[in-house]
């Protein structure tokens, strides 16, 4: 995912894509877990550019990784 100025660019597309996904795989995905980590990740001071990576497993567990660009 794309972050600039706070932003995930097409976030309701991810989001979907990763409902879809978990879906399918019959992995245990939470949207609003989700939405909460992103809000708190791209809570960063800068409004620098950033990739956003989210790793899911088949249990929820759920990392998020912020990389500046």
């Amino acid at each position: 995912m794309f972050v600039e100025n706070k932003k995930v660019y097409l976030l309701e597309e991810h989001l979907s894509r990763l409902r879809e996904t978990s879906k399918y795989f019959l992995f245990i995905s939470d949207e609003k877990k989700v939405l909460r980590q992103l809000k708190k990740i791209i809570s960063n001071p800068n409004n620098l550019k950033y990739k956003l990576r989210i790793t899911l497993n088949k249990w929820g567990r759920m990392n998020l990784y912020l990389i500046n660009i």
